[in-house]
């Protein structure tokens, strides 16, 4: 119960920044980049295993080193950079404009907030919860 409210809380959170920022984009790539850390391993899994029981997920060999990968600060930080970087090395290359240059890191630093306040509320909430 205590991931779903986490998740939920955050759902609105960023239909509250797309209208914030008057675009839609950007709430909706901080939605998605909260939800990225749970769809990478219990996804993953629940399509390996053709399940959705967590029961089921977590015993699997493979969970314990995805959950790890998907929910590490450092991970997120160089996925962003390395993202970042394309977007720049794009923009130089004169592939992309300014615009969509500045778009396209907004978007890309809106998902990794949304990564790290999933893993800050895993942290703060989930793993400190006495029901799991």
């Amino acid at each position: 119960m205590a991931g779903f409210l986490t998740h939920m809380s955050i759902f609105f959170g960023s239909i509250l920044l797309g209208y914030l920022f008057w675009n839609w984009k950007y709430g909706l790539s901080f939605g998605i980049g909260h939800l990225a850390p749970d769809l990478l391993d219990f996804g993953v899994i629940g399509i390996i295993e053709a399940s959705l029981k967590p029961t089921i997920i977590i015993r699997n060999q493979l969970f314990r080193p995805l959950m790890i990968f998907g929910h590490t600060f450092t991970n997120s930080i160089i996925l962003a950079a390395v993202l970042l970087a394309i977007v720049f090395i794009l923009f130089k290359l004169k592939k992309i404009s300014k615009e969509k240059a500045t778009i396209a890191a907004i978007i890309i630093i809106m998902f990794t907030l949304g990564i790290l306040s999933h893993i800050i509320a895993d942290e703060l909430i989930i793993e400190t919860n006495h029901w799991i």
